[in-house]
């Protein structure tokens, strides 16, 4: 029986990551890629970039208001960021910060697929948290 159990627990991840959507020309969006989207530069490149760059809302920063938001975007196949959504409740001056800063984002390093670039979505949390 644990035998079975692993092997479910195992199966599902990889049953999760064919997944795919379509946007709206009914391009194929990939959930995972063996190649994921890449920040220029890296994980560190796209935290440093969002510290440098995010404003925190003067209104939320005086209430003393935190939030997570959890955006989705498309990286396409150029490296280009589209399809911004922010997908969990919170305040509106947090969502319109993540997407004017995402939006504003470098050419990424597309996905790949079988050695050639896809579309991928991508998904970040951006904490904002007061000191």
């Amino acid at each position: 029986m644990k035998k079975l159990f692993l092997m479910i627990l195992f199966a599902l991840p990889i049953v999760g990551l064919a997944q795919k959507e379509r946007d709206e020309n009914n391009k194929e969006i990939l959930i995972f890629a063996e190649q994921m989207p890449e920040f220029p530069g890296g994980t560190a490149a796209l935290y440093q970039y969002l510290s440098k760059n995010i404003r925190y809302p003067l209104d939320m920063r005086k209430q003393k208001v935190e939030a997570k938001v959890i955006a989705t975007f498309v990286v396409d196949a150029k490296g280009r960021i589209k399809n911004i959504e922010v997908v969990n409740k919170v305040p509106q001056q947090f969502a319109d910060e993540t997407v004017r800063v995402l939006k504003r984002m470098p050419v990424w390093i597309p996905g790949k697929q079988n050695g050639k670039p896809v579309n991928v979505k991508y998904t970040l949390p951006v904490d904002f948290r007061l000191n």
